[in-house]
């Protein structure tokens, strides 16, 4: 079975911070936990776009991965963000989502919306952490957990 684990949030909530602390590196496009090799895209879709759908679609054509980490931003209403369609995409080809949703943001009081986190509901698995964003370590050990329970 295909899984996917997308580290969800806004700009400045903290992916970034969390997968170096998971990973303990900055630059690694491969990580394993327990054995299990994954895929590992750093860069969220609302950074660079339409090129972590192309990233995506690169990496099912591959066939090389049948377990993935991204960084992903749920922001469906910026068609920029290619959101929906990555969603759609990983679906199509049997993927199941877990999405595993940073709620704040360290810069500011803004939060993952409700309307978001029922999107990502209708796609996948959703666990929702409320840890402050500065406390990435904790947030990256939580992220383990999660992807251990659901490998």
């Amino acid at each position: 079975m295909k899984k996917i684990f997308l580290l969800t949030g806004h700009a400045n909530f903290g992916k970034s911070k969390t997968l170096i602390e998971l990973t303990g590196t900055t630059n690694s496009q491969h990580f394993s936990i327990n054995g299990i090799d994954f895929a590992l895209k750093r860069v969220s879709n609302d950074d660079i776009k339409g090129k972590a759908l192309k990233y995506i679609k690169d990496v099912i054509k591959n066939n090389r991965y049948d377990r993935m980490i991204v960084a992903f931003c749920p922001d469906f209403k910026n068609k920029n963000r290619y959101s929906q369609e990555i969603i759609d995409t990983l679906l199509q080809n049997n993927f199941s989502l877990y999405f595993f949703v940073l709620m704040k943001c360290y810069r500011s009081d803004e939060t993952v919306k409700e309307d978001e986190i029922d999107q990502l509901k209708k796609a996948g698995n959703v666990y929702l952490c409320n840890l402050d964003s500065e406390n990435a370590k904790k947030r990256a050990a939580k992220f383990k957990e999660y992807i251990i329970e659901n490998m």
